[in-house]
């Protein structure tokens, strides 16, 4: 049902306010009329607060006054009722209600979920919470976890960009991060400490001191402070994001890190311009050049970006990096292309996002991995008992694929935890 036919429900309930109805004798029909006054006050409040997404709060408020006011003088000229104040005051509460509902229930969830991280205790050793290898395809559908992704989804829908507030969470690894309350991965944050645990062990195993590594698709920065402590004082951290939005919270999570250098830049094959879209703050995670990877509708707002290669980025600044994260929704393998030179002569480690999203055309993650073969790269996968080759498919399922240069396959076999196959 679209937004303009659910306002017969407030023009309805409008018209019921006016009725003279019950006789006002018995203090219980009082009590109840009132309070049926401050719930139809309340949706009249969160009804407009929803289709006036762009009008002052205080305005709206204002204008529900004055309907109150004008509502009791029709009241006394109907049915000879005398003027009462207390019916308006209960009138303007449930305007407040209803015109600053999404905004307390993020303010809740806030309190909710800062409570929760607080009390929770991550578990140290991250291999736990990583899938085992007899687990893979076998995952069952988490009812419990769908409703609350619709209900997070719906409300979403509805939020103003205002009701946006942030909350900083403490991490696996003991460091706090500033987040969107509403963000969509917040779950993973509070309840494990991490949104990727596969991603951390990798980091936390193939990161020496003194490396010098970059962090495409940084978002708030989790993985790139993650990594600062990894490679301490004397390495370097580039992180990259491009949403300006999201890059101000990268800003503000890492300013205190003097080996991180943030950069609001976006990579592609070559230097162009391309329509970057942007799903707003809570649904930042997927902006990208493409559309969401996900089932849900998003309407992206679009922005034309500069976007460049990585190897000219590099080579202009003396990078080398040791390591490359790479995160950046489907555009992995066009950032692949322009990297060429370092895949070729510096010859970094790389940890990738794999997953395809059926019935969307997208780009398919079998891309990256046909054209990093034909640069020596060998792709594997960490499980919960260690690593294992990955095999070439034309679908994959979500995890962070780590590919090491072929010439570095025998040292990281006789150094890592290998699966026995």
């Amino acid at each position: 049902m679209k937004v303009k036919h659910l306002a017969i429900i407030p023009i309805l309930l409008s018209l019921l306010y006016l009725l003279p109805i019950f006789s006002l004798e018995d203090k219980w029909i009082i009590f109840l009329q009132n309070y049926g006054n401050f719930f139809i006050y309340f949706i009249l409040g969160l009804f407009l607060s929803v289709i006036s997404s762009s009008t002052k709060r205080s305005s709206l408020l204002l204008l529900l006054a004055c309907s109150s006011l004008i509502s009791q003088t029709l009241q006394m000229s109907f049915d000879d009722r005398q003027f009462d104040f207390g019916t308006i005051l209960l009138n303007i509460l449930g305007s407040t209600a209803g015109i600053y509902f999404f905004f307390l229930l993020v303010f809740l969830n806030k309190v909710i979920y800062r409570i929760l991280n607080e009390r929770i205790q991550y578990k140290e050793d991250i291999e736990e919470l990583i899938i085992s290898l007899d687990e893979v395809g076998q995952e069952k559908p988490n009812e419990i976890k769908q409703i609350l992704r619709n209900i997070h989804f719906f409300l979403n829908k509805y939020l103003r960009e205002e009701d946006n507030i942030n909350i900083d969470l403490k991490t696996i690894f003991g460091e706090k991060i500033l987040f969107p309350v509403m963000s969509g991965n917040i779950f993973k944050h509070i309840f494990y400490g991490t949104p990727e645990a596969d991603t951390l062990l990798i980091l936390k195993e193939n990161t020496k001191l003194s490396f010098t590594a970059l962090d495409l698709g940084a978002h708030y920065g989790f993985f790139s402070l993650f990594l600062s402590n990894l490679v301490g004082d004397q390495g370097k951290i580039f992180s990259f994001e491009p949403t300006e939005s999201t890059y101000n919270i990268l800003k503000k999570n890492t300013q205190h890190k003097g080996n991180i250098s943030i950069h609001n830049q976006g990579f592609f094959s070559s230097e162009v311009s391309i329509t970057f879209n942007h799903y707003g703050d809570n649904y930042s995670g997927l902006n990208s050049i493409y559309s969401p990877r996900l089932q849900e509708k998003l309407t992206p707002d679009q922005q034309v970006k500069k976007f460049v290669a990585l190897d000219d980025f590099c080579k202009e600044r003396n990078i080398f990096p040791d390591l490359i994260k790479i995160d950046c929704e489907s555009s992995e393998f066009e950032i692949l292309r322009g990297s060429v030179q370092i895949l070729e002569e510096v010859r970094p480690i790389l940890v990738i996002e794999f997953g395809d999203v059926l019935g969307k055309d997208l780009p398919r993650s079998s891309a990256v991995f046909d054209f990093l073969n034909t640069h020596s790269y060998i792709a594997f996968r960490r499980y919960k008992e260690g690593y294992k080759e990955q095999e070439r498919q034309e679908y994959y399922d979500y995890f962070n694929c780590l590919f090491v240069p072929e010439e570095q396959v025998k040292d990281f076999y006789s150094s890592k935890k290998m699966i026995k196959v």
